[in-house]
This record gives structure tokens, C-alpha cells and sequence, in this order.
């Protein structure tokens, strides 16, 4: 009966062992498992936050895991891309505010507008004016514009235009 318990005793030590080692082998693969599944993502996405937080607008936030974190980090490169064109806006409008204010004559304002709308000129048409020797104001309207009372509105603002600057004043 003493062998037998003792035999007992050794199996059930030996089957608590197994369970302690399965259980140790399982929790090392699911800390290993959820670190490559969560834990390298956040840390790309710190990482990638961090970046955009110190001023990095160039290097693109691209995080593909299919869970919350890449969700956040699609947003997180939209939010980089809308900043970075914004950016990119507000220095185009710094320099044409350069160019505008060093016009010496409202032709070199017109130019200089007109310099200004060079990248929207090719894809989505542009208003132009320009004044003749006799000092009138004459708009005219590249092709490209989507909207059919575009036409209209140049017409319009060609004539408020007249009616507000004084543009014989202004040639002389």
C-alpha cells in the first residue's frame, strides 16, 4: 500500500510538473505572441507619433496590422498628409504675400497672382487680368473650369472690379 501511494504520490507530482511546464510554455507564447501583436505595433506607433510630433512631415506613418492600431495609424498618416499639404499651402502663400506686396503696379499684382495660382492654373483653369494701355481691366478665363457659371462670375467680377479700382489712376 506504501509503494502504491508512493507510485501515486511520484504521478501526481509528475502530472503537476507537466501542467506547471505546459501553463509556463503557453504564458511565454502568448507574452510572445501578443508582444509581436501588439506591443511592435505600439511601439511603431509611438515611434511614428513621436516623429510627427517633432515636426517630421516626410517620412509616411504606414503601420499594416489589421487591429485598432493600424486604424490609428491610418489616421494618424492622413492627419500627417493634410498637415504637410497645409504647411506646404502656407508657404506658398508666404511667398506669393512676398511677391504681391513688392508689386509696384497693379500688372504686377496680376502677375504676381498669377504666379501664385501656377499649380491650379494646369488642372482647374484660372481667372487672368490684366490692364491695357488705355487703362481698362480685362479678365479673361483659361479652360478647365468644371462649374458652367464660372463664365458668369468672371464677367461679374470683371465689372465690379472696374467699378471698385480706379484704373486709369493706377496705370498713370
Amino acid at each position: 500500500a506504501a509503494r502504491q501511494q508512493r507510485s501515486t504520490y511520484r504521478d501526481t507530482q509528475r502530472l503537476a510538473l507537466d501542467a506547471a511546464v505546459m501553463i509556463l510554455a503557453t504564458v511565454t507564447l502568448i507574452f510572445f505572441y501578443l508582444r509581436r501583436a501588439v506591443g511592435a505595433p505600439a511601439a511603431a506607433l509611438r515611434s511614428a507619433s513621436s516623429r510627427l510630433a517633432g515636426g517630421d512631415l516626410t517620412t509616411p506613418i504606414d503601420l499594416a496590422v489589421p487591429n485598432e492600431l493600424g486604424a490609428v495609424a491610418g489616421d494618424l498618416e492622413v492627419m500627417r498628409r493634410r498637415l504637410a499639404g497645409r504647411i506646404e499651402g502656407l508657404i506658398r502663400l508666404r511667398e506669393l504675400s512676398a511677391q504681391v506686396v513688392g508689386a509696384t503696379s497693379l500688372q504686377g499684382l496680376c502677375d504676381a497672382a498669377l504666379a501664385g495660382l501656377g499649380r491650379e492654373v494646369g488642372a482647374a483653369g484660372a481667372a487672368l487680368g490684366a490692364i491695357d494701355r488705355d487703362g481698362r481691366l480685362r479678365l479673361r478665363a483659361l479652360s478647365g473650369f468644371d462649374h458652367p457659371g464660372v463664365a458668369e462670375r468672371i464677367v461679374a467680377a470683371h465689372h465690379e472690379l472696374c467699378a471698385f479700382l480706379a484704373l486709369k489712376e493706377l496705370l498713370a
